[in-house]
């Protein structure tokens, strides 16, 4: 079964003690009969690091307001390939999504 990633908006929590601060991702499967889980990590390159190639990601904002562009940065540095990103606007040239596209990480 593949798993779809839901990419919405890094929420920076404080970390204990005055530590550095970490990424809460959502990430769930589209069913009503799995519970969705989050799992807190300490950067956006730990976030994406389980995203394989060929995966189809869920992309959050509007236009270019409300992107998840550390996420989308993360995404470029790790070079996963063959993504099938479901978003409203696939950004601009050097910006958002479309920087995936310059690099052609995303299949469609």
């Amino acid at each position: 079964m593949s798993m779809v990633v839901v990419f919405g908006r890094v929420l920076r929590q404080a970390g204990a003690a005055g530590g550095s601060p970490r990424c809460l991702v959502a990430r769930c499967r589209l069913s009503t009969s799995r519970p969705h889980h989050s799992k807190l990590c300490d950067s956006a390159e730990e976030a994406v690091a389980e995203i394989s190639d060929g995966k189809t990601l869920l992309v959050g904002g509007f236009g270019l307001c409300g992107i998840p562009e550390n996420l989308i940065n993360a995404l470029l540095k790790s070079g996963v390939k063959g993504i099938t990103a479901v978003s409203n606007n696939a950004g601009v040239e050097d910006f958002g999504l479309g920087l995936l596209l310059k690099s052609r990480q995303i299949k469609r």
